[in-house]
């Protein structure tokens, strides 16, 4: 095989070539014009071909420099990326998440500074949607998904411990005319429907058959913080997983006056790419999920059980 032309006489051309003038490629290059005139001509020797027209004003390329340059200046260019893109991932370790909104909302990130403060080293970015990624083919280190496990071979899926789920209702409701004492009293409250949800109304309903909802009416709503954020307010009641309100059960803007009812569903799950489980920053992340989850299920245990399961 040829030896290639020494890198030093190649750079130089191509920034002369892609500036148009020895001058300025000197100084990008921190050289003198005269140095960059010597690289071009030891290039042009080893070469034997001329690949600039030296004028009388500068210095113009021929067709076989006009050529050669487009190739070098190409691969340049994609040398630099590269410089820059590993100098990048070593100066911030970044690991992505794309988390399904609710749970992002509720949960996760009023909890990520205390992953910052363990972790200085890793920047989190987060990304919130209900659509699923492609984690093969998509630059994702997690995903955390609800409902169906769709992953395939390449994808290690960990299941969140099943979630149990609670009518819950702002303090005010118990204050006004028409409290929660018992189930049948939730024929009297404006049902709040987060729509998505794997368990709905009906499934609660269906536990209770002496009591007949009205499923027809109250509003409605495709993310559970939104059906969250109007219980909170007093503007009926919802039925949703504790995890995903456990902040406002915790201030006291949320209450449970039935209790919470156990599921055996799993309703949130963690997804990465197998060949990836051994990465510092994902190990990190799962132990750190892991240990967040076991916190707040131990919350949990303060709440009465109800007789009732889902």
């Amino acid at each position: 095989m040829k030896k290639l032309p020494p890198l030093k006489s190649l750079q130089a051309f191509e920034a002369a070539a892609r500036l148009s003038s020895f001058a300025k490629a000197a100084d990008e290059l921190n050289l003198t014009p005269s140095a960059i005139s010597h690289q071009i001509r030891f290039l042009e020797e080893r070469l034997g071909l001329i690949l600039f027209h030296r004028v009388h004003k500068g210095v113009e390329l021929t067709e076989i420099g006009e050529k050669y340059s487009a190739e070098l200046i190409t691969i340049f260019a994609a040398l630099n990326k590269a410089t820059d893109k590993i100098l990048e991932d070593t100066k911030s370790n970044i690991l992505t998440i794309h988390c399904v909104p609710s749970l992002a909302y509720q949960w996760l990130m009023p909890r990520l500074k205390k992953f910052n403060a363990l972790n200085p080293e890793i920047d989190v970015r987060l990304q919130a949607a209900v659509e699923a990624v492609d984690l093969v083919t998509q630059d994702i280190d997690l995903a955390i998904r609800y409902g169906e496990n769709k992953s395939d071979a390449n994808v290690a899926y960990w299941p969140f411990p099943p979630e149990p789920l609670a009518v819950l209702c702002s303090p005010k409701i118990q204050k006004s005319k028409n409290p929660l004492l018992s189930p049948s009293d939730v024929t009297k409250q404006t049902i709040i429907h987060s729509e998505i949800n794997i368990l709905k109304w009906q499934h609660w309903n269906n536990l209770y058959p002496q009591f007949t909802l009205d499923l027809s009416r109250g509003p409605r709503f495709d993310r559970s913080f939104m059906s969250i954020k109007m219980a909170k307010d007093a503007e009926g009641i919802a039925l949703e997983s504790l995890l995903l309100a456990q902040n406002e059960i915790a201030a006291n803007k949320l209450i449970l006056p039935f209790g919470k009812y156990k599921t055996h569903t799993t309703f949130h799950y963690l997804q990465f790419m197998k060949k990836n489980e051994n990465l510092p920053k994902i190990k990190k992340f799962r132990n750190w999920l892991e240990k967040e989850l076991k916190e707040s299920f131990d919350y949990f245990d303060q709440f009465p059980v109800n007789e009732k399961e889902f």
